[in-house]
């Protein structure tokens, strides 16, 4: 089975199929199959968008940002490959062409030689890249003004300096600061700018923003009390001062010096969190980093621009329904114009063939030539309301049968 795919080939394969299919057919276990999408900085589907897809409704897929590292153009299944040699390098690149039954077949790597019994594995990470060495003329003015609050914040519980979301030990804070200057300064070229929100970092390109924070790796064991801690105990207990107990914090922290830089929000399973290893620094992995924010950025884009699309069409279905409302609301004032007027037509008629006939009788009293005189007059204002002109008059006021029809839906009437 193939087991190399390129960053685009991965992308169309991923939304081509639900995760839980897709890792069953590449011999994947879901976690495993979502874990390569965020190494490698692949859109990863949610659940959403295939419920969608079941509706006949698919969202719009979330493109694929290219990215400059080399290390992630071609998708490993059997695990991100880190520090390979350049050996390692054009291995991968054939494989990538024998994979596809073209090129010459793999060549063997020669063993290598078996380490000395007294040489010791590395377990610390490499030293981080000469820039972050090397001394700053001018701080990004932003992260000058973070760093500046941070290092006049209160320290917390756990003897952290904590300024929004982002809690470190005073010993990391100027490496801190440096890591967060060039990552400003290299993604400002990038068209990415940095601001404050409160006491959040948030990078920004037009209305779309993520946020970024750093937490301090540490551990947390139970306090176990000094002796000037118990002496200082004891004293209270004997002299019964009991306003002057002392205090003493349920835990002991021990700071490990590595940090773990995180993205705020959700991201679609783009990677959103580095860290410190035995092996890695977040200064090794900047390059991830950079293009892990500009995919988040990205992704932002994209989901506002589908929000947007659905609210315009949400407003477009609003609008069509109060055109709708307005045409039945339309009709039936017609109807009950024309049943109105069917009426005094009714009711003229009668008039006039009552009138007929008692004009012709013997008058006995004055109330019966009264009632003829209403009758005349009530058939000349029903006569009034019948003609033409004031027809015409009446269907203008009330709009039922305009020359440009104001409610007219070029899309034909909404389904019921």
């Amino acid at each position: 089975m193939k087991r190399l795919y390129t960053r685009s080939e991965f992308h169309e394969l991923v939304w081509s199929a639900p995760g839980n299919k897709l890792a069953e057919k590449l011999g994947l276990t879901p976690k495993a199959l979502s874990r390569l999408c965020q190494h490698y900085l692949i859109p990863f589907p949610s659940p959403t968008y295939w419920s969608g897809v079941a509706d006949g409704k698919p969202p719009k897929a979330t493109p694929l940002l290219p990215i400059d590292n080399d290390e992630l153009q071609v998708v490993n299944l059997d695990g991100p490959q880190t520090n390979r040699s350049a050996y390692a390098a054009k291995i991968i690149a054939t494989a990538a062409a024998a994979s596809n039954g073209n090129g010459p077949p793999l060549p063997r790597k020669p063993p290598s030689p078996a380490p000395a019994k007294h040489e010791v594995s590395k377990t610390e990470p490499s030293p981080p890249p000469e820039r972050f060495l090397a001394p700053i003329g001018k701080m990004h003015p932003v992260i000058k003004e973070f760093d500046r609050d941070l290092r006049s914040s209160s320290l917390n519980h756990a003897g952290e300096l904590n300024l929004g979301e982002t809690a470190i030990h005073p010993s990391s804070r100027q490496r801190l600061a440096i890591f967060f200057h060039y990552l400003a300064s290299d993604l400002h070229n990038e068209g990415i700018d940095l601001r404050r929100e409160d006491q959040r970092l948030v990078f920004f390109d037009g209305p779309d923003s993520t946020r970024i924070y750093c937490k301090e790796q540490r551990t947390r064991t139970k306090h176990e009390p000094t002796a000037a801690e118990l002496r200082a105990l004891e004293h209270a207990r004997r002299s019964r001062e009991w306003g002057r107990w002392p205090s003493m914090p349920d835990y002991d922290y021990e700071h490990s010096g590595k940090l773990t830089l995180e993205i705020g929000g959700w991201g679609g399973n783009l990677r959103g969190k580095w860290s410190d290893g035995k092996h890695q620094t977040l200064e090794r992995v900047f390059d991830s980093i950079k293009a892990g924010i500009l995919a988040r950025i990205t992704y932002e884009r994209e989901e506002r621009l589908e929000r947007e699309r659905r609210h315009r069409e949400w407003e477009h279905y609003q609008h069509r329904r109060k055109l709708q409302k307005g045409r039945v609301e339309r009709e039936a004032k017609r109807v009950s114009f024309l049943k109105q007027l069917a009426e005094f037509q009714r009711e003229a008629s009668d008039l006039r063939m009552t009138i007929s006939e008692t004009a012709s009788a013997p008058r006995t009293n004055t109330e019966y030539d009264r009632m003829l005189l209403w009758a005349k007059d009530r058939l000349a204002h029903l006569e009034s309301l019948q003609t033409m002109e004031a027809v015409t008059e009446k269907l203008k006021q009330e709009k039922l049968f305009p020359d440009l029809d104001d409610l007219h839906d070029p899309e034909g009437e909404l389904p019921s």
